[in-house]
């Protein structure tokens, strides 16, 4: 049996997540969402098909977990054993997802259960540690990415925290060589107030446009200095005291 793996293309599930592998903290989680009996969805046939269900025990010993029927019922029904499925739910407001293998269904004092594997990974959605202010598109604030063996990119500043950027580029060749994990040597940001700031950045993701034109990147700075996360507090703050004024007053 092939061991399950959890990628970025679980459906529905933000890509700003911590992808744990840590067996302890596996175990961990697993404890807290079978304590809190939090609802989780099931999803089979790639998606197409999605089931309530919740996990009601751990078998340590057996390296599985126990869930709960499934609803509709029908759900309970059409598993099969070796059958791989994706299990998705919240922990105290944070996104949880993995992949795992059906095991087998059975009885127990009259209600089913399933039992699934351990699995080897979870993804875990992680909260931003910084707040992000949104910049908006006709507010000219370009962004220049320079990297080894790539050229020079140009792009509009979207959001903005002292952790990271988000930028919008165009759909270019050079596109091709970032990928989560790239390098991104020169961060040269022109900020709303004319001041300029450049900094290592590393690609955390890509996401296409909805207009098909552009593509969408997040970077997380990498040893930004003390000075820059001054200068981009100060902008958040502008920013944030723009978009407050934008708001309509109550009568």
């Amino acid at each position: 049996m092939s061991s399950p793996q959890a990628t970025p293309t679980l459906p529905d599930v933000d890509r700003e997540y911590e992808v744990i592998r840590d067996k302890r903290r596996i175990v961990r989680l697993l404890d807290d969402l079978t304590r809190e009996r939090a609802m989780l969805t099931a999803l089979l046939n790639e998606g197409k098909q999605a089931f309530s269900t919740a996990i009601v025990d751990l078998s340590k010993s057996e390296n599985a977990v126990i869930l709960d029927e499934f609803l509709p019922e029908r759900g309970n029904k059409i598993l099969i054993a070796g059958e791989k499925l994706w299990i998705l739910g919240q922990l105290r407001g944070i996104k949880i997802a993995f992949q795992t293998t059906i095991r087998d269904s059975g009885l127990e004092s009259g209600v089913v259960f399933h039992r699934i594997d351990t699995p080897e990974s979870i993804c875990h959605h992680q909260r931003r540690a910084n707040f992000r202010a949104l910049v908006s598109l006709g507010v000219p604030t370009p962004v220049y990415l320079r990297t080894d063996g790539l050229n020079p990119l140009t792009g509009q500043l979207r959001d903005l925290s002292v952790g990271g950027l988000s930028v919008i580029l165009p759909l270019l060749r050079e596109l091709d060589n970032l990928k989560s994990g790239t390098i991104i040597e020169e961060c040269q940001i022109k900020l709303p107030s004319e001041e300029q700031i450049s900094a290592k950045a590393e690609v955390r993701h890509m996401q296409p446009a909805a207009n098909k034109k552009n593509t969408k990147v997040g970077l997380a700075f990498k040893n930004l200095e003390l000075q820059h996360q001054r200068q981009i507090q100060r902008t958040i703050t502008q920013l944030e005291r723009e978009q407050l004024r934008k708001q309509p007053k109550d009568d």
